[in-house]
């Protein structure tokens, strides 16, 4: 397992329960250990969730908010809904700002005064919990015309980027093992939040309320003895019989040279430079945090599935900003790793883009604007083939990238980066399958 979840209190919010539940399936699958402490007390505060890992500490305050979120350092941050309502966060207390900055301090203080008991004295003279980073997350999504404006100590993010942060964020003044990152939770007296663990692990089915106790034990049935069917033995077939069979596969037997002729084509014609431009239906797509899954295909590869990427541009500052419901009445356009095949002798990469869009948006799948790397270094280039996916307005086409190698045996994660078209700055983690 990847990650960990350990409590104080077990949350009594379902909001702040899904919230540790989603970012636990996003962790899980990455490259090494996560450990998320959540709802514990420390220095006379209740912190919401520190998220370690082996290379950062990162002390979180989390804020559910159905509509844009305005906030500053100093002053009372509020929440407009989009009927115009208007909500005021942490009433009579300090705001979220503050908020975090107060929960550095108490776990930083408490990090300071029990690293000998975390590591070694001399780990200890190299070690700056000073380092700690501060984030204020908004769940589900900080919807876009939102007004923050902090300064260089806290950052804000949305819970749907919060994934991609903890992996790209990192400082030097922090090293942990994993045996190390463990001894925390027990030293701030938190318990492992063995329901969340074992959904995260896949051995129990999903919550769809996220309870906060235990399911009741399975009661398995006594098994029912059915006795065997007693087998007739067949009788011989007639010479009408024998006839229809013989047409049967007849037909079966152009068709399947049918069949195998189009891919052939299909195989030519992928060799060639391709523009697409789609005229197809738009199927929905799906996606915000996956749980991403691998299996085997006929041809021996194996596949892992993706995840889609959702922007809209604002008309004022031609920015791309990330919106959340598939039902959006914004325009959008939808970049979907549909999936990535591992191959003994190459990596093929699956694209899809959607356009909602005014005009045509355009995808490339060369190496001048997808970047690919693992986690021990090596960058994998892609084969130039020259394809570009060009989308109309309501239209979704598909293409793929493939990497004429196979994967590093000792790479745990391919990072996948799209730099510039249609929006730059995106980070697809794919977990590498090991057969």
């Amino acid at each position: 397992m990847a990650v960990q979840v350990w409590i104080g209190e077990k949350p009594e919010h379902p909001n702040e329960r899904k919230a540790i539940i989603a970012l636990a399936n996003g962790l899980d699958r990455l490259e090494g250990l996560y450990v998320m402490l959540a709802n514990f007390s420390v220095g006379g505060h209740t912190i919401d969730l520190v998220v370690l890992k082996n290379d950062a500490v990162f002390i979180v305050e989390m804020k559910h908010c159905d509509g844009k979120v305005y906030g500053s350092v100093n002053g009372r941050w509020k929440v407009v809904s989009s009927s115009g309502s208007v909500k005021w966060l942490n009433q009579g207390r300090k705001n979220p700002y503050n908020q975090v900055i107060a929960y550095y301090y108490a776990v930083r203080n408490f990090l300071h005064d029990h690293q000998h008991e975390i590591m070694s004295e001399q780990k200890a003279s190299q070690t700056d919990f000073r380092a700690c980073k501060r984030l204020i997350v908004i769940s589900p999504i900080l919807e876009r015309g939102s007004e923050i404006n902090l300064d260089w100590r806290v950052n804000v993010k949305g819970l749907d980027e919060l994934p991609t942060h903890l992996v790209t964020e990192r400082t030097d003044e922090i090293s942990f093992t994993d045996e190390e990152m463990l001894k925390i939770p027990r030293l701030l007296n938190c318990s492992i939040w063995e329901e969340v663990n074992q959904l995260v692990a896949g051995v129990m089915p999903a919550w769809d309320d996220t309870p906060s106790d235990p399911p009741p034990p399975v009661v398995v049935p006594e098994p029912i003895v059915v006795p065997e069917p007693i087998v007739e033995p067949a009788l011989p077939k007639t010479w009408q019989q024998r006839v229809r069979d013989s047409s049967l596969r007849t037909r079966f037997n152009v068709l399947g040279w049918a069949v195998i002729s189009l891919l052939l084509i299909l195989v030519l014609v992928q060799g060639r430079n391709i523009t697409i431009i789609s005229n197809a239906p738009t199927p929905e797509i799906y996606g915000t945090i996956p749980v991403p899954a691998a299996s085997p295909t006929p041809s021996g590869c194996i596949t892992t599935f993706g995840q889609t990427i959702r922007k809209a541009r604002d008309p004022v500052s031609y920015q791309w900003y990330t919106i959340d419901s598939r039902a959006s009445e914004e325009a959008y356009v939808a970049v979907t790793l549909d999936r990535v095949q591992f191959c003994a002798d190459q990596i093929v990469l699956h694209w899809s883009v959607r356009n909602t869009t005014p005009g045509i948006v355009q995808l490339g799948l060369t190496n001048n604007n997808i970047a690919v790397s693992d986690t021990s270094g090596i960058v994998y280039r892609l084969r130039e083939e020259r394809q570009t996916i060009r989308v109309r307005n309501g239209k979704m086409s598909t293409g793929t990238a493939t990497i004429p190698r196979s994967v590093n045996s000792n790479a745990n994660t391919l990072t996948i980066e799209l730099l510039s078209e249609p929006f730059g700055g995106q980070l697809w983690t794919v977990q590498v399958p090991k057969k």
